[in-house]
C-alpha cells in the first residue's frame, strides 16, 4: 500500500492533538511516536481510527523490539541511544 505522505504527516498531527501528545498506553508526555493499531502491513490505514500516540519505549514493545537489538548484528561500534531511523530501515 503506497503512502500518501501529505495525508499522513497531517492525519499524524491530528492524532497527537488528539491524544494530547502524551503517550495512550502509559501517559508519558511528550509523545511523539505515530503508531498504526492495525500495522500497515496488514493493510492497516494512515487514519485517525488506526493511529495511536505512544513514547518510545511503547512504541518498541508494541512491536516487540529493541534499539539495541536491532542494531547488534551489524554494527561493530557500541551504539548509544536510538539509531537515526534510516539505519534501522536499511539494516533491516
Amino acid at each position: 500500500m503506497k503512502r500518501n505522505l501529505y495525508k499522513y504527516r497531517k492525519v499524524k498531527k491530528e492524532v497527537a492533538e488528539r491524544d494530547n501528545y502524551t503517550c495512550v498506553l502509559c501517559g508519558r508526555y511528550p509523545a511523539a511516536d505515530a503508531h498504526h493499531v492495525i500495522f500497515r502491513s496488514k493493510q492497516g490505514e494512515d487514519c485517525k481510527e488506526n493511529i495511536v500516540c505512544l513514547c518510545r519505549s511503547c512504541h518498541d514493545k508494541a512491536h516487540g523490539v529493541k534499539w539495541a537489538t536491532l542494531c547488534e548484528p551489524r554494527n561493530t561500534a557500541a551504539t548509544v541511544g536510538r539509531p537515526n531511523t534510516k539505519t534501522r530501515r536499511s539494516n533491516l
